[in-house]
């Protein structure tokens, strides 16, 4: 190649990635548009919520701990490992620079949509496919349903581009590219060598660093692919070289959970912060025949109905969701790759499809991701979010088909009338239904973003000093799950919208910060407020969402008769959303290095963990809270988790169901540490209360609370499981 032809090239290349980033974005704004208007607003709720919160959170290459959420020990998200590195950084800088917690992720998905067709383009260039049907190819793929669908949810998953630098290095890698750049080479320029140098470490980083999932979907495609070069006959320092991105990304990753192990050892949670079973890996796996069939959104009812109700049956999963569709110019491209089989133009298609076959065995359920789950780890379990890189690889296959048959002879008119017809189909079939889908998400939530500077403007109004605020109903962080209409992460609003406050909300889950606030019952009883007016708390927030009917009405009514009228009440559509009670309206923050004995016993109370096994969730009205053992022996672990807060005595009382026949019945309790014999134990006749004391001085590990039961146990009528016996206000002094 000359140097003239090469430049030409080089040119052609960078002008069509122009063109495909361009037309991914005009394209784009069909769907997007009405979402535009609301930019400055939230676009969505759950865990888009909390993307928003992370972004604002974070700093650099950690997240900075405070206590504007997860008041007073404050909210550490180090605890929980995050790689959303360039999101978060991106997100973070544009919220800084513009003042606005929300613009930062609401436009890293707008200009994903340019970056993931640049990107794409790119892919599908290195199987010899250019020209205007590689950009179609390459507009089609950016405008897949997880795209637009994951992009208002699961925003850092949604965006999708680090899914295409996966691909691209497993490509690089197999072709050997990555071998030849990283190989002296006199008769190369040194700036050539460095520029490919410095892209190879850029797709690594941002493959790396731009969510777990796709690092990981990544050393699974390059693993492929390196295999792939050994059995091509690769040998000696080829295949070193080969391995360096590997080895790469598997550092930075290694790098970027050292925030999250230093969080621990200084913070260490005294229960599971996420607990993965190997079995979600089989019912989180990917669907393959929905993968096939183009997402039932487009204009043909008749085909949308009938999809729909083909996979009806299916278990309500993420992986049975809008995003785990394909799209009509897949399902072409499938059936393209299927006829080419037969014929002269299936060459060159070994290395795409040795990384769609390692794709599809960690894609279906009870394959290679359940020995994965069961021997390596089980934190990785939504093998369904691979689709992305296997709707890519069709795509590059049928790349490579199309590129064998138009290098056969001049087909440009041909290409070009195909390119065409594949941007129409991709508009009317995978943009265009998302456009109402965008305007009324973004629409409903820009309300509820206006409901929300509207209620915190005027609860500063009356409360303007910083203070503390507690958030009922008291939510556990992060997953807690949906309560009725209140969706997970919806205690943010109110602090999102409110930095001048500090919101209890935030603070993670089985650890220190979060224990006192996630035992708190329905309605703290007047002691517990009392102490919270004295120790920084001004008011309490309670979203009502979160209750039926009747208990709404008892919520305010109990709220009410002890503080008085709510100084503020947001009631949309005429009934009750939010209400804000005042219960020390002069009450300033207080730093826990303030807090008297009264308040460390409060705040550091030891944390009461129930056996997921053996106890049923946990039930609360009014200030009372309860469980249910739901085998004959049911137990809990108490943690000590301040030095000056021993665990001195356990106490609640016994109740008996009312399924069961029997009236009374003996119950055991006993106490022990480890594996060891029981300390302690009673038998008291139920119902009826108990005081398991004292505990021995020497214990500093947390202990094992057992109940053991004589009862047959019972499932009430509508019950989910069965009853035993009832453990009521169950607590430590």
């Amino acid at each position: 190649m000359t140097e003239s032809t090469s430049t030409s090239t080089k040119n052609s290349l960078w002008w069509e990635v122009a063109v495909t980033a361009i037309l991914s974005f005009v394209l784009s704004l069909i769907a997007l548009a009405p979402a535009l208007r609301n930019i400055t607003s939230a676009w969505g709720a759950g865990d888009m919520l909390s993307s928003y919160v992370n972004a604002n959170q974070w700093n650099g290459f950690w997240f900075s701990h405070d206590t504007s959420f997860g008041y007073p020990l404050g909210m550490n998200s180090n605890l929980f490992p995050s790689i959303d590195i360039t999101q978060n950084t991106f997100a973070q800088f544009v919220n800084t620079i513009s003042g606005n917690p929300y613009l930062g992720i609401n436009l890293l998905l707008v200009l994903s949509f340019p970056i993931v067709g640049a990107l794409a383009y790119i892919s599908i260039r290195l199987t010899g496919l250019r020209g205007p049907l590689a950009i179609a190819l390459a507009v089609s793929f950016t405008m897949i349903p997880f795209h637009f669908s994951r992009g208002i949810g699961h925003t850092y998953l949604g965006v999708l581009y680090s899914a295409v630098t996966a691909v691209i290095l497993a490509q690089l890698l197999g072709s050997g590219r990555i071998n030849r750049w990283l190989k002296r080479d006199p008769s190369r320029s040194r700036k050539n060598t460095v520029l490919k140098r410095v892209a190879l470490a850029a797709l690594v980083l941002v493959t790396a660093w731009s969510g777990l999932y796709f690092a990981v979907f990544a050393l699974l495609l390059m693993g492929t692919a390196w295999l792939w070069n050994l059995a091509q006959g690769q040998r000696g320092a080829a295949l070193l070289r080969n391995a360096v991105p590997i080895a790469a990304t598997t550092s930075l990753i290694v790098i970027a959970y050292i925030p999250a192990v230093l969080a621990r050892i200084a913070d260490p949670p005294f229960a599971p912060l996420a607990v993965r079973l190997p079995y979600e890996s089989v019912i989180f796996a990917g669907n393959v025949a929905l993968g096939i069939f183009p997402a039932p959104i487009g204009f043909l009812n008749f085909y949308n109905t009938n999809v729909l109700k083909a996979f009806a049956a299916a278990p309500g999963f993420e992986n049975t969701e809008i995003a785990n569709y394909g799209t009509v110019v897949t399902f072409l491209a499938l059936i393209t790759i299927v006829l080419a089989l037969f014929t002269p133009l299936r060459r060159n298609l070994s290395l795409l499809t040795s990384m769609l076959a390692a794709s599809l065995l960690f894609f279906i359920p009870w394959g290679a991701n359940y020995l994965f789950a069961a021997l390596v780890s089980p934190q990785i379990r939504a093998w369904n979010r691979l689709l992305p890189i296997i709707l890519l690889i069709v795509l590059l296959l049928a790349a490579t088909i199309l590129a064998n048959w138009s290098q056969q002879k001049k087909r440009n008119v041909t290409l070009g009338i195909l390119a065409a017809a594949i941007i129409f189909v991709t508009t009317i079939t995978q943009v265009a239904p998302f456009t109402s889908t965008y305007r009324e998400a973004t629409i409903a939530s820009a309300q509820t973003t206006a409901d929300a500077i509207d209620y915190t403007d005027r609860i500063n109004g009356v409360i303007a000093q910083d203070c503390g605020v507690l958030q009922l109903p008291a939510v556990k962080y992060p997953e807690n799950g949906k309560l009725l209409e209140m969706n997970d992460y919806e205690h943010f609003w109110t602090a999102l919208n409110d930095p001048t406050k500090s919101w209890t909300y935030g603070a993670v889950k089985n650890t220190t910060a979060a224990a006192w606030y996630n035992t708190l019952p329905e309605i703290p009883d007047p002691a517990t407020t009392a102490l919270l007016a004295r120790s920084g708390f001004c008011g309490v927030h309670v979203d009502l969402r979160a209750f039926v009917r009747p208990a709404q009405t008892r919520v305010l009514t109990e709220l009410t008769e002890r503080f008085g009228s709510p100084i503020v009440q947001n009631d949309p559509k005429g009934r009750p959303f939010w209400a804000f009670f005042t219960i020390n309206p002069n009450s300033e923050l207080m730093q826990p290095d303030k807090w008297d004995q009264q308040r460390k016993n409060f705040f550091y109370a030891p944390a009461v963990s129930p056996d997921r096994e053996s106890i049923s969730p946990r039930g609360s009205k009014g200030a009372d809270y309860w469980w249910w053992t739901t085998e004959a022996t049911g137990s809990f672990q108490v943690t000590q988790l301040e030095v000056s807060v021993p665990i001195n005595s356990i106490s609640g009382s016994i109740e008996i169901p009312e399924c069961a026949k029997e009236t009374t019945t003996p119950v055991t309790l006993s106490l022990r540490q480890g594996s060891a014999a029981p300390t302690n134990s009673v038998r008291i006749t139920a119902p009826g209360a108990f005081t398991l004391a004292p505990i021995p001085t020497s214990s500093t590990g947390p202990l094992t609370f057992a109940i053991d039961s004589q009862l047959p146990g019972c499932t009430p009528a509508g019950g989910l499981f069965k009853q035993f016996v009832q453990i009521t206000n169950l607590g430590t002094n």
